[in-house]
């Protein structure tokens, strides 16, 4: 008879964005508003994978109609502005987050996904480009984050009418992220 020998032991895995505690969690198809991620970089996590992070709380809390998550994803010390489809610039903290106020407001369900982000860093500025998701169509949107307080924030967003994005073997950034 044989020597038996314990299993490998298995690889230490990296934490994650879906591994870190005091982030975003999906309770009941919400997401606690409490628990947004602030600073993800004593987790091992790169700043472009940071980055990515934020860009993906911020669909999530767009899908979900979560005010209170969208208004911590937005800085609160950088000028903000943002750009919806269709309207004209918003300028200040204010304007900006009464305009997400309406939109998820709105009673009919915003079925919106982020797909094919890409990150680009420089310094304490950062910017993703992705493709929107709606049922409506398609969108692609630029989201500017600054480091403010060891966290990425939003402080632009703008998002007009575009193709389909290109069908390819890549994941989504939402579906490695979490």
């Amino acid at each position: 008879m044989g020597k038996i020998t314990p299993p490998p032991a298995r690889p230490r895995r990296a934490k994650t964005a879906g591994a870190l505690r005091g982030v975003s969690t999906r309770v009941r198809g919400r997401y606690n508003s409490a628990h947004v991620a602030h600073d993800v970089s004593g987790y091992g996590m790169s700043e472009s994978a940071a980055v990515l992070f934020a860009n993906d709380a911020f669909y999530h809390a767009f899908a979900a109609k979560n005010i209170d998550i969208m208004e911590s994803l937005w800085a609160r010390e950088a000028q903000v502005t943002c750009i919806h489809p269709g309207w004209g610039l918003l300028s200040g903290r204010e304007d900006v987050i009464e305009s997400w106020r309406d939109i998820l407001d709105n009673p009919n369900d915003t079925n919106i996904r982020c797909r094919k982000a890409t990150a680009r860093l420089f310094g304490n500025l950062a910017y993703v480009v992705c493709h929107e998701v709606l049922d409506q169509g398609f969108l692609i949107a630029t989201n500017v984050f600054v480091l403010e307080d060891g966290a990425w924030k939003m402080v632009h967003h703008q998002a007009g009418t575009a193709p389909p994005p290109p069908e390819d073997d890549e994941p989504d950034a939402s579906e490695t992220m979490q």
